[in-house]
């Protein structure tokens, strides 16, 4: 899983803000719900690189 880098793309297109509900927002539907799947068992350590594509 991934999202879109904090400091925009390159095309031009904005930032994906590094909550729970914008990274889910920036998601396609299919990948959605891999990703909530993944926050709901993530603990401290392991939420931020859920956040950041990295889990």
């Amino acid at each position: 899983m991934s999202a879109a880098p904090v400091h925009g793309h390159h095309d031009g297109r904005k930032p994906v803000p590094r909550t729970q509900d914008g990274v889910a927002a920036a998601l396609p539907s299919a990948q959605r719900t891999e990703f909530y799947r993944e926050m709901g068992e993530a603990d401290d350590e392991t939420i931020g690189g859920v956040l950041l594509g990295c889990g």
